[in-house]
């Protein structure tokens, strides 16, 4: 089917004898689909922290012949398994919305690859892979004020996202 554009034809056989005699089938009705779906994860984006909470993955899982999709993580950068993140298969399809919420409160502070995989009917498939760093432990404080100071020295445990750090005078 690869050299026929994706569409729905109606088939048809034709049966003929030595005498030129025919007869005509009835039409099957089929759909020719050479196209694999789209998969896309939008939020988070690669490299990004996640804390631990229940996060949601967006994104995109569609096709014009949707079966299900699957949305799955692993550890690491090239996971050995994949655990589902909510009950899979999901057999919606999603146009940048909520492919998913993954709990992240009780993993471990490592990186971790999300992995959406989506299907059609005609058993087509695409899939992408995000990788991010699950961030559970929150920042601590050291600092060395004493009774009466002016100055204070502080340091901090990690590295602190400016857009989240409040300065006041």
């Amino acid at each position: 089917t690869t050299l026929v554009l994706d569409s729905n034809y109606a088939l048809t056989a034709v049966a003929y004898d030595i005498y030129s005699n025919n007869a005509t089938s009835t039409a099957i009705n089929v759909t020719v689909d050479n196209t694999d779906p789209t998969s896309a994860i939008t939020d988070p984006v690669p490299s990004q922290l996640i804390p631990g909470t229940s996060y949601p993955v967006i994104g995109t899982a569609n096709d014009t012949n949707f079966k299900e999709y699957w949305l799955e993580f692993g550890a690491g950068a090239s996971p050995l398994g994949w655990n589902d993140i909510g009950t899979n298969p999901r057999t919606a399809p999603v146009v940048s919305g909520t492919l998913g919420t993954w709990d992240t409160t009780v993993l471990s502070d490592i990186t971790y690859t999300i992995k959406l995989t989506t299907y059609d009917q005609a058993n087509n498939s695409s899939f992408v892979t995000v990788t991010v760093d699950v961030d559970r432990t929150a920042p601590t404080v050291d600092s060395a004020a004493t009774a009466g100071a002016t100055l204070v020295d502080v340091v901090f445990s990690e590295d602190l996202d400016a857009a989240t750090v409040l300065a006041s005078y």
